[in-house]
């Protein structure tokens, strides 16, 4: 039982309520809150497609990723998340 604690403890330890690691196609990407994401369900304030804003990121007693949106948590899985792009357009004519 001892060394499950622990095991719990080292788990907490390395939680970081502000970001999130995302696999990408090439690389492990570190996501700072806030940050956007797809929604895929239809759930109170948001339908499938709406991009929502991830304020923190925790996790259940199940050990499920629960994401903070409009000040409730949810599972993670009912999201999307795809990298933002770099691209910056000005002086459009």
């Amino acid at each position: 039982m001892k060394m499950q604690e622990e095991n719990n403890r080292d788990d907490d330890a390395e939680v970081d309520e502000y970001s999130c690691l995302f696999l990408s196609k090439y690389k492990l990407d570190r996501v700072y809150c806030p940050f956007m994401v797809i929604s895929k369900v239809d759930i109170h304030y948001f339908k499938p497609g709406d991009k929502v804003l991830v304020t923190r990121v925790t996790f259940s007693h199940e050990k499920v990723i629960l994401y903070q949106v409009f000040g409730k948590l949810y599972p993670h899985f009912y999201f999307d998340y795809t990298q933002p792009t770099n691209l910056v357009l000005t002086r459009l004519k």
